[in-house]
């Protein structure tokens, strides 16, 4: 059961526009959002421009599904090659390829089951071949929400050591890693 009284306030209604074009302007010192990050397909290219329009000081907060305890559990992690790529292109939607691990490595795990009896207990894969390559098709000329960004506590702290190379104005300030029976890790990254 759903309780409209008990919905947050929206700030930004992002229909055709990004959030940094959003808040360009707006004086925003921190950001954040719950099971947002993974859904970004261009997530460096993103936090560059998060970072360049809050400047020095500026936090984003985030709560980020860890890999091993999702329904992403089959799907391998995302690497930072494909980060690159997907920064270099620019790209505004989960590109096909995406699209097709998501359905095809999609198998409907609870965290706490994953935590009591490991990765292999019982519960199938959900999706065929055949509706991963439909549903791939589809993304090749419509948006198809997945999580596009994979990775374990251990792996996003990783990307965010490569941040200064990559031109992110941002560094890790604080990680909670996924702990028992959870299924999400937690960060804030500062603006530098």
């Amino acid at each position: 059961m759903r309780h409209a009284d008990r919905v947050v306030e929206v700030d930004y209604v992002l229909k055709g526009i990004s959030l940094p074009q959003a808040i360009s302007g707006a004086g925003v010192r921190y950001i954040f959002g719950s099971h947002v990050y993974e859904h970004i397909a261009d997530l460096l290219g993103f936090l560059r421009q998060l970072a360049a329009e809050m400047g020095p000081g500026g936090a984003i907060i985030g709560a980020f599904p860890d890999r091993r305890y999702t329904y992403d559990i089959d799907r391998p992690r995302t690497t930072l090659g494909q980060f690159i790529d997907r920064d270099a292109r620019s790209i505004t939607q989960p590109d096909p390829q995406t699209v097709f691990d998501h359905f095809y490595h999609f198998r409907p795990v609870k965290a706490g089951q994953v935590w009591q009896h490991g990765v292999n207990h019982g519960v199938a894969r959900q999706f065929s071949l055949a509706h991963a390559r439909k549903m791939m098709d589809t993304a090749r000329s419509s948006y198809v929400d997945v999580h596009c960004n994979i990775l374990t506590d251990q792996e996003f702290v990783d990307l965010t050591e490569t941040f200064p190379d990559l031109g992110i104005n941002l560094r890790l300030q604080k990680m909670v890693e996924t702990v028992r029976p959870m299924n999400e890790f937690h960060f804030c990254l500062k603006v530098v």
